[in-house]
Protein backbone atom coordinates (compact mmCIF):
# COMPACT_ATOMS: atom_id res chain seq x y z
CA UNK A 1 0.00 0.00 0.00
CA UNK A 2 1.37 3.36 -0.87
CA UNK A 3 2.47 5.77 1.68
CA UNK A 4 0.21 8.01 3.56
CA UNK A 5 -2.88 5.09 3.25
CA UNK A 6 -4.35 2.95 5.79
CA UNK A 7 -6.22 -0.12 5.79
CA UNK A 8 -9.81 1.09 5.61
CA UNK A 9 -11.79 1.45 8.59
CA UNK A 10 -15.40 3.18 7.67
CA UNK A 11 -16.79 4.23 4.45
CA UNK A 12 -16.77 8.14 3.80
CA UNK A 13 -16.95 8.77 7.55
CA UNK A 14 -20.07 11.04 8.21
CA UNK A 15 -21.29 10.00 4.40
CA UNK A 16 -25.09 8.98 3.92
CA UNK A 17 -26.25 6.09 1.31
CA UNK A 18 -27.02 7.44 -2.74
CA UNK A 19 -27.82 5.50 -5.54
CA UNK A 20 -26.48 5.19 -8.81
CA UNK A 21 -29.03 6.55 -10.60
CA UNK A 22 -27.71 9.63 -9.41
CA UNK A 23 -24.34 9.21 -10.08
CA UNK A 24 -24.34 7.01 -12.47
CA UNK A 25 -20.62 7.53 -13.46
CA UNK A 26 -19.50 5.71 -10.02
CA UNK A 27 -17.31 3.00 -10.21
CA UNK A 28 -15.94 0.36 -7.80
CA UNK A 29 -12.31 -0.58 -8.15
CA UNK A 30 -11.78 -4.37 -7.20
CA UNK A 31 -9.11 -7.14 -6.99
CA UNK A 32 -9.97 -10.73 -6.91
CA UNK A 33 -12.99 -9.42 -5.94
CA UNK A 34 -12.20 -7.23 -3.39
CA UNK A 35 -12.94 -3.58 -2.82
CA UNK A 36 -9.88 -1.68 -3.82
CA UNK A 37 -10.92 1.86 -4.12
CA UNK A 38 -12.97 3.51 -6.75
CA UNK A 39 -13.34 5.48 -9.84
CA UNK A 40 -15.09 7.85 -12.33
CA UNK A 41 -16.55 6.29 -15.69
CA UNK A 42 -15.23 8.66 -18.71
CA UNK A 43 -15.81 6.65 -21.77
CA UNK A 44 -17.01 3.18 -22.92
CA UNK A 45 -13.69 1.11 -22.22
CA UNK A 46 -12.48 4.07 -19.48
CA UNK A 47 -12.19 4.69 -15.95
CA UNK A 48 -10.30 7.12 -14.24
CA UNK A 49 -8.47 6.12 -10.63
CA UNK A 50 -6.43 7.32 -8.39
CA UNK A 51 -2.94 5.53 -8.56
CA UNK A 52 -3.22 4.77 -5.06
CA UNK A 53 -5.95 2.42 -5.50
CA UNK A 54 -3.70 0.05 -7.10
CA UNK A 55 -1.84 -0.92 -5.23
CA UNK A 56 -1.69 -4.66 -6.73
CA UNK A 57 0.99 -4.46 -9.93
CA UNK A 58 -0.72 -6.86 -11.63
CA UNK A 59 -3.29 -5.67 -14.46
CA UNK A 60 -5.37 -9.23 -14.95
CA UNK A 61 -6.60 -9.25 -11.54
CA UNK A 62 -8.59 -6.34 -11.70
CA UNK A 63 -12.31 -5.23 -12.34
CA UNK A 64 -14.45 -2.78 -12.59
CA UNK A 65 -18.16 -2.90 -11.46
CA UNK A 66 -20.05 -0.17 -12.40
CA UNK A 67 -24.12 1.10 -12.65
CA UNK A 68 -25.31 -0.42 -9.27
CA UNK A 69 -25.77 0.99 -5.60
CA UNK A 70 -24.07 -2.18 -4.05
CA UNK A 71 -20.65 -3.30 -5.49
CA UNK A 72 -20.72 -6.91 -4.47
CA UNK A 73 -23.15 -6.96 -7.77
CA UNK A 74 -21.45 -9.14 -10.00
CA UNK A 75 -23.77 -8.52 -13.69
CA UNK A 76 -22.25 -5.16 -14.27
CA UNK A 77 -18.17 -5.89 -13.77
CA UNK A 78 -15.81 -5.35 -16.51
CA UNK A 79 -12.27 -6.67 -16.61
CA UNK A 80 -9.08 -3.94 -16.86
CA UNK A 81 -7.36 -4.23 -19.57
CA UNK A 82 -4.85 -1.66 -18.62
CA UNK A 83 -3.34 0.62 -16.43
CA UNK A 84 -2.25 3.50 -17.32
CA UNK A 85 -0.49 5.77 -14.14
CA UNK A 86 0.12 8.86 -14.17
CA UNK A 87 4.36 8.49 -15.12
CA UNK A 88 5.31 11.13 -12.39
CA UNK A 89 3.40 9.40 -10.15
CA UNK A 90 5.85 7.75 -7.36
CA UNK A 91 3.32 7.44 -4.35
CA UNK A 92 2.33 11.19 -3.58
CA UNK A 93 2.01 13.55 -5.91
CA UNK A 94 0.41 13.14 -9.71
CA UNK A 95 -1.98 10.52 -8.34
CA UNK A 96 -3.52 8.98 -10.69
CA UNK A 97 -4.69 6.71 -13.10
CA UNK A 98 -6.70 5.90 -16.04
CA UNK A 99 -7.93 2.13 -16.49
CA UNK A 100 -8.35 0.90 -20.08
CA UNK A 101 -11.70 -1.65 -19.61
CA UNK A 102 -14.01 -4.20 -21.78
CA UNK A 103 -16.62 -2.49 -23.31
CA UNK A 104 -18.93 -0.46 -20.44
CA UNK A 105 -22.67 -0.55 -21.18
CA UNK A 106 -24.26 2.28 -21.07
CA UNK A 107 -27.79 3.03 -19.35
CA UNK A 108 -29.72 5.13 -17.05
CA UNK A 109 -27.55 3.79 -14.19
CA UNK A 110 -24.28 3.79 -16.41
CA UNK A 111 -23.09 7.38 -17.82
CA UNK A 112 -19.63 9.02 -18.20
CA UNK A 113 -18.87 12.29 -16.92
CA UNK A 114 -16.96 14.98 -18.31
CA UNK A 115 -14.02 16.46 -17.01
CA UNK A 116 -13.73 20.20 -15.50
CA UNK A 117 -11.75 22.27 -17.70
CA UNK A 118 -10.92 25.30 -15.12
CA UNK A 119 -11.29 24.48 -10.88
CA UNK A 120 -11.68 27.16 -8.56
CA UNK A 121 -9.39 27.45 -5.63
CA UNK A 122 -11.99 27.37 -2.72
CA UNK A 123 -15.34 25.29 -4.15
CA UNK A 124 -18.10 22.84 -2.64
CA UNK A 125 -17.57 19.25 -3.87
CA UNK A 126 -19.46 15.65 -3.40
CA UNK A 127 -18.03 13.16 -2.91
CA UNK A 128 -18.80 9.66 -3.67
CA UNK A 129 -17.42 5.80 -2.68
CA UNK A 130 -17.63 2.30 -2.04
CA UNK A 131 -15.39 2.67 0.87
CA UNK A 132 -16.00 -0.15 2.97
CA UNK A 133 -15.37 -0.74 6.72
CA UNK A 134 -12.55 -3.57 8.16
CA UNK A 135 -15.23 -6.06 8.70
CA UNK A 136 -16.24 -6.32 5.61
CA UNK A 137 -19.71 -5.27 6.05
CA UNK A 138 -20.23 -1.75 4.02
CA UNK A 139 -20.95 -2.40 0.53
CA UNK A 140 -23.70 0.34 -0.99
CA UNK A 141 -22.65 3.89 -2.43
CA UNK A 142 -22.28 6.58 -0.33
CA UNK A 143 -22.01 10.36 -0.88
CA UNK A 144 -20.67 13.28 0.93
CA UNK A 145 -20.10 17.23 0.55
CA UNK A 146 -16.62 18.21 1.32
CA UNK A 147 -14.99 21.83 1.17
CA UNK A 148 -12.04 21.24 -1.75
CA UNK A 149 -9.79 24.22 -1.06
CA UNK A 150 -6.18 25.48 -2.32
CA UNK A 151 -3.94 27.96 -1.42
CA UNK A 152 -2.61 29.56 2.07
CA UNK A 153 -4.90 27.58 4.37
CA UNK A 154 -4.27 24.90 3.08
CA UNK A 155 -0.30 24.70 2.66
CA UNK A 156 -0.87 25.62 6.49
CA UNK A 157 -2.97 22.27 6.82
CA UNK A 158 -0.45 19.99 5.21
CA UNK A 159 2.88 21.83 6.24
CA UNK A 160 5.90 20.56 4.74
CA UNK A 161 5.33 16.79 5.10
CA UNK A 162 5.25 14.20 1.80
CA UNK A 163 1.51 15.19 1.34
CA UNK A 164 2.14 18.75 0.71
CA UNK A 165 3.95 18.25 -2.40
CA UNK A 166 0.20 18.18 -4.66
CA UNK A 167 -0.36 21.39 -2.71
CA UNK A 168 2.81 22.73 -3.56
CA UNK A 169 2.60 22.48 -7.41
CA UNK A 170 -0.79 23.81 -7.28
CA UNK A 171 -2.32 20.05 -8.96
CA UNK A 172 -4.25 19.52 -5.57
CA UNK A 173 -7.22 20.22 -3.07
CA UNK A 174 -6.97 20.21 0.77
CA UNK A 175 -10.88 17.98 1.20
CA UNK A 176 -12.10 18.64 4.75
CA UNK A 177 -15.90 19.13 6.42
CA UNK A 178 -17.71 22.25 5.01
CA UNK A 179 -20.25 22.12 7.52
CA UNK A 180 -21.30 21.13 11.25
CA UNK A 181 -21.19 17.31 10.31
CA UNK A 182 -17.58 15.83 10.33
CA UNK A 183 -16.75 13.94 7.34
CA UNK A 184 -13.50 12.41 6.45
CA UNK A 185 -11.98 9.66 4.51
CA UNK A 186 -10.20 6.32 4.55
CA UNK A 187 -7.97 3.96 2.53
CA UNK A 188 -11.07 2.33 0.61
CA UNK A 189 -11.99 6.10 -0.42
CA UNK A 190 -9.14 5.98 -2.68
CA UNK A 191 -10.16 7.52 -5.86
CA UNK A 192 -13.73 8.60 -5.08
CA UNK A 193 -15.03 11.25 -7.75
CA UNK A 194 -15.49 15.00 -6.18
CA UNK A 195 -18.01 16.66 -8.70
CA UNK A 196 -19.88 19.56 -9.23
CA UNK A 197 -22.38 21.14 -12.11
CA UNK A 198 -22.20 17.21 -13.56
CA UNK A 199 -18.35 17.64 -14.18
CA UNK A 200 -15.45 15.89 -12.59
CA UNK A 201 -13.12 18.08 -10.81
CA UNK A 202 -11.51 16.13 -8.35
CA UNK A 203 -10.41 12.49 -7.19
CA UNK A 204 -9.68 11.38 -3.93
CA UNK A 205 -6.37 10.41 -3.36
CA UNK A 206 -4.93 10.04 0.39
CA UNK A 207 -5.32 11.29 3.83
CA UNK A 208 -2.32 13.28 5.11
CA UNK A 209 -2.29 11.45 8.92
CA UNK A 210 -4.39 8.03 8.38
CA UNK A 211 -7.69 9.00 8.15
CA UNK A 212 -11.02 10.16 9.94
CA UNK A 213 -13.09 13.04 10.89
CA UNK A 214 -10.33 14.65 12.17
CA UNK A 215 -8.07 13.96 9.04
CA UNK A 216 -7.11 16.37 5.74
CA UNK A 217 -7.68 14.50 3.00
CA UNK A 218 -6.05 15.04 -0.53
CA UNK A 219 -7.73 15.41 -3.99
CA UNK A 220 -6.17 15.75 -7.42
CA UNK A 221 -7.26 18.62 -8.77
CA UNK A 222 -8.88 17.18 -12.54
CA UNK A 223 -8.37 20.34 -14.60
CA UNK A 224 -4.52 20.06 -13.93
CA UNK A 225 -4.40 16.43 -15.73
CA UNK A 226 -6.68 16.96 -17.95
CA UNK A 227 -4.26 17.43 -21.54
CA UNK A 228 -3.05 14.20 -19.55
CA UNK A 229 -5.98 12.41 -19.18
CA UNK A 230 -7.50 12.91 -22.47
CA UNK A 231 -4.30 12.33 -23.95
CA UNK A 232 -3.25 8.59 -22.71
CA UNK A 233 -6.83 8.14 -24.03
CA UNK A 234 -6.40 8.85 -27.70
CA UNK A 235 -2.93 7.28 -27.45
CA UNK A 236 -4.93 4.12 -25.93
CA UNK A 237 -7.37 3.72 -28.89
CA UNK A 238 -4.43 4.32 -31.42
CA UNK A 239 -2.76 1.48 -30.03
Amino acid sequence: MSPGLTDGQERIAGGTDAAVQNYPFAAAILYGGRLFGNGAVLGRFFVLTSASALHVTQTSGYTVTVGVSNYLHTQRRVQVMGIYRHPEWIGWDDNLAVLATGTIAFSDYVQPIPLASHSLEDTLLTFVSFGMNSAGTSVQLQHAAFRAFAGQQCHYLVRHGLAAGPINTGRGYCVATQDSNPKGFFADDSGAPGVSNIQLHAVFAYTVSGGGVEDVGIAMRISKYKGWIEGTIQRILRS
